[in-house]
Parts: C-alpha cells; structure tokens; sequence
C-alpha cells in the first residue's frame, strides 16, 4: 500500500506537534520549583489571573465516523478558589491528526470554578463550561473538567477532559485529554 505524498506530509506534521508537547511538559517539569514545604513567608498566587499553554489527543467525531484529533492552545481567566465566580477566554485549534486543514481555530468563553480541598492541598479541582466559536465550521458549546496540580507558587500543571460539541450544521463533537502548563499572574 503506497502512501500520498500529501499523507505522509500530514502524519509527519502531527509527529512533530506531538514531539514537541512533549519536549515542552518535560521542560515544564524540569524547570518547575521543588515542590517541598514552602517557607510560611511564601505567597501563593492561586487568586491571581492564571495563562495556560494547552495540547491534547482525543477524536473528532461526526456524521457517524470517528478520527483521531488534536486541540492546541491558550487561555487566560480568573477563577478564585472556593468563590463560584470565574471566567476564561481561550484561543487555539482543533481538528483531526489525519488533515490538518480541516480543523478549525476557536474561540470559547467560558464560566470557570475551580476548588481547593485543603489547606496544604496541591490538587485544585475545576469545571468549566460556555460557548465556542469554531471558526468557518460551526457555534458549539463546551464542556470539561480537570486538576490543577500547583508545582510551586506560581505554576501549576494541569489534566483536564475537554468536550466541545457543535450544535450548528454540521454536527460535530470534539472531545480530547489535554495537558497544559499553569502560569499564575501575581497582581
């Protein structure tokens, strides 16, 4: 079985982006802070607005087929633990591995609440959901659920389950594992 040139170029780009979400999470973590006790003294930024660099895999199903997928991006928001009142914006791409030029770029704006359990705690549970617009495909909602896990003060990892579901002509669904790299914005 012989691949298209085109094909083989595609699988070649999806290779690389992956190559390189996983050079970033490494280099993410082998920069992060030690993640030992923190001196009293030492701020925590929870509160603080919080950018996120995201990427995931997951499948893009529609119209009865399913195919792997991507979504890469960023965010920027404000959700205060524990307070129910919080919002992001996102920006970035999804689409299938196979054919990258049948994805789309988005937009989404979003409700976010975010929890932190204990005192002590490095978990800060969250939920978001709200509108996305996926450019020159279609208006879709979105939904997803995650944990922060605070590598120090001021950064965080996060794994989080992403849904995004087109309800305008053609249906369509979206849905991924994504990784990103909380950086929290002291004021």
């Amino acid at each position: 079985m012989q691949t298209s040139p085109a094909n083989f170029s595609t699988r070649i780009a999806a290779r690389k982006i992956a190559v390189l979400c996983g050079i970033a999470i490494a280099l993410t973590l082998a920069a992060a802070p030690d993640v030992g006790a923190q001196p009293a003294n030492s701020p925590e930024f929870v509160d603080s607005p919080q950018f996120v660099l995201f990427g995931g895999a997951g499948a893009n199903l529609s119209q009865g087929h399913s195919q792997g997928a991507m979504q890469l991006g960023a965010s920027i928001g404000q959700a205060p633990p524990n307070k129910w009142a919080g919002f992001q914006l996102e920006g970035g791409y999804i689409g299938p591995w196979a054919n990258l030029k049948a994805g789309s770029a988005l937009f989404s704006a979003n409700y976010l609440a975010r929890w932190k359990i204990g005192r002590g705690e490095k978990f800060l549970p969250f939920v978001s959901t709200g509108y996305s617009r996926l450019f020159d495909t279609a208006n879709a909602i979105n939904f997803g659920g995650g944990v922060d896990y605070q590598l120090g003060p001021t950064d965080a990892l996060r794994i989080e389950i992403r849904d995004y579901y087109a309800f305008s002509e053609p249906r369509k669904q979206n849905l991924a594992l994504r990784i990103g790299w909380v950086i929290y914005l002291p004021d």
